[in-house]
């Protein structure tokens, strides 16, 4: 963080007009659907939904997302709600 201050803080001393935001709660955003892989969501989410539809699409892209490794707590426990 002292770094991305310091950097903000030099453009500023240069004369650039800079300035910076931060997010500051424990959650974010970003929804599930991050996780999909990218080639998934091409067409959109029409063709997603068939994707998904698809059992043997489907799996492939579970597959895919478990090797990407452990979701993040917020979605794990999104997950074994919705069982």
């Amino acid at each position: 963080m002292d770094a991305a201050i310091a950097a903000v803080e030099k453009a500023r001393r240069e004369g650039l007009r800079v300035s910076a935001n931060m997010y500051l709660y424990a959650a974010s955003g970003t929804g599930l659907s991050s996780l999909i892989p990218t080639w998934a969501h091409s067409g959109g989410n029409p063709e997603l939904f068939k994707r998904l539809a698809d059992p043997a699409t489907h799996a492939r892209i579970a597959r895919e997302m478990h090797a990407q490794g452990p979701l993040p707590v917020s979605c794990s426990r999104a997950s074994a709600r919705s069982r």
